[in-house]
């Protein structure tokens, strides 16, 4: 495993799934990819806030900083990872009670459906 892909909304989920990214990518030697995906009319340039996260991996992590634009949220990250060859990716999910999830859906439940590798969720504490 090289390639990490960690997908970030920047929630208390992905807080707590940043930690075992990074944890796996300092144990194999991985690198990083930390990839925020926005809505197409935000501005896709790396946001400060994207920065900042990729500063708290620490120097003996490499990482990489992405910004995708577009919807739905789950397709662009199965394209970011199919298009830079991850061997995992990682990502929060928000345990949305039953109703919500019904309505809303989970990206997170689709990127496991459509990813090319396999892919760690991480339910926040």
């Amino acid at each position: 495993m090289r390639q990490i892909l960690f997908a970030t909304d920047f929630s208390p989920c992905s807080e707590e799934a940043r930690h075992i990214a990074r944890d796996y990518a300092w144990q194999l030697g991985a690198r990083i990819h930390l990839l925020h995906v926005v809505w197409p009319t935000a501005d896709p340039t790396p946001q400060p806030r994207l920065q900042a996260l990729a500063a708290e991996f620490g120097s003996d992590v490499p990482v990489v900083t992405a910004v995708e634009s577009g919807i739905p949220v789950a397709e662009r990250i199965v394209d970011y990872a199919e298009r830079h060859a991850i061997d995992l990716i990682v990502m929060g999910t928000h345990g949305r009670g039953a109703l919500a999830h019904a309505i809303l859906g989970s990206v997170a439940e689709r990127v496991v459906r459509l990813a090319p590798c396999p892919v760690l969720t991480v339910r926040a504490k």
